[in-house]
């Protein structure tokens, strides 16, 4: 009963998150994120009314899976597209280096079916393995991508920092508590999913009451903030890096 309760909340609280972005014009900076939202809100709706024993329950969610790992990456590269605005050449190097890490890792989490093969495979033990080696890749790389915000001496809007500090929570909890239900069995996965629903839950709430319209302003003070000589140094380093990367991106 408790699990339904927090799952229902966690339907009108995407429905909030989804409302605010195209109210106060997000959606246009954040088309993928806002995409994504609009589908986990359709197949949670959907799915709410089955019972999770259910043959619609289980064909909503074994179709609606895939969809959602491919917005899932989409959303990645598009915070990456955000952060590395001024950065085109790197932005489009860190992008093939994450389809290609995802690929890497789909794969890998794939191999460890390879004692079975010949054997039958549930369909769900399947995308369990793959889900678990997407949500591992995301979280590595938005990890990445918090250590870059740090390091890189460029001044950020709000929501950026917000919206890749909550992804990669998600992403982090995520792949933990699948590993957790991976090494421990699938006798705990009630209670997996209800972890995950907690913490999909909070999330949910940080993306509506944090991003806002006066968070795409970079603050006043980050605009005129002077850079240290070791600041102004990584910048010029990272402004070369990006102007090769353009020109041999120009020149293949």
């Amino acid at each position: 009963m408790a699990e339904r309760f927090i799952w229902l909340l966690s339907i009108l609280v995407r429905s909030a998150v989804v409302g605010k972005l195209a109210s106060q014009g997000l959606h246009r900076q954040y088309p993928w994120f806002y995409c994504y939202w609009i589908l986990t809100v359709l197949r949670s709706a959907s799915l709410f009314g089955f019972s999770s024993n259910s043959p619609h329950y289980y064909s909503i969610w074994l179709w609606s899976e895939p969809v959602l790992w491919v917005f899932s990456v989409l959303v990645i590269v598009e915070l990456y597209r955000v952060v590395l605005a001024e950065f085109a050449g790197i932005y489009s190097l860190a992008r093939w280096f994450f389809v290609a890490a995802v690929a890497v890792s789909v794969g890998v989490s794939l191999m460890s079916l390879a004692s079975t093969w010949g054997a039958p495979t549930a369909p769900h033990h399947v995308f369990f393995l793959v889900k678990r080696g997407l949500s591992s890749s995301m979280a590595l790389f938005l990890l990445l991508l918090l250590a870059l915000l740090v390091w890189m001496p460029v001044p950020l809007r709000r929501n950026v920092v917000y919206h890749c500090s909550l992804y990669s929570v998600y992403f982090t909890s995520t792949s933990l508590a699948l590993l957790y239900r991976s090494v421990t069995g699938s006798s705990v996965s009630n209670t997996v999913s209800w972890i995950l629903l907690c913490i999909d839950a909070l999330c949910q709430v940080g993306w509506f009451f944090l991003l806002s319209r006066a968070g795409e302003e970079i603050p006043e003070q980050s605009k005129h903030r002077h850079l240290s000589r070791h600041e102004e140094a990584l910048l010029g380093q990272l402004r070369n890096i990006n102007g090769v990367l353009l020109r041999a991106g120009k020149g293949d």
